[in-house]
């Protein structure tokens, strides 16, 4: 990468072999690129090697209810647009709503 070629893609092997990022992502390798990573989707981290969790069928990571952090964790959906959404993979209703869509509460 670079306009070089002097710099490495993220991810790779000591010896330079294998897939870039971890082979999760693609590496910004183009002669205006700095060797950085985009992660796939359900992947994050510098070298794109740190899953998601909770990926659902369809491939969204915290299982379509939420958002990937750094880590790897879930911060869980919690809005009457989204549901109220809980859990690692935020796959439960929050405490106090319910319904397909975790967007039901009693008495409301």
């Amino acid at each position: 990468a670079g306009p070089d070629c002097a710099r490495r893609c993220q991810g790779l092997s000591p010896e330079g072999d294998g897939p870039p990022c971890s082979g999760h992502g693609r590496c910004n390798a183009t002669a205006a690129g700095d060797g950085t990573c985009a992660c796939s989707v359900g992947w994050r981290g510098v070298v794109c090697d740190v899953p998601c969790t909770g990926l659902n069928t369809t491939g969204q990571a915290c299982g379509g209810h939420g958002l990937c952090l750094p880590s790897g964790g879930c911060q869980c959906d919690a809005s009457a647009t989204t549901g109220y959404w809980e859990g690692p993979a935020c796959a439960v209703c929050a405490a106090g709503w319910f319904g397909v869509r975790c967007d039901r509460t009693c008495g409301a």
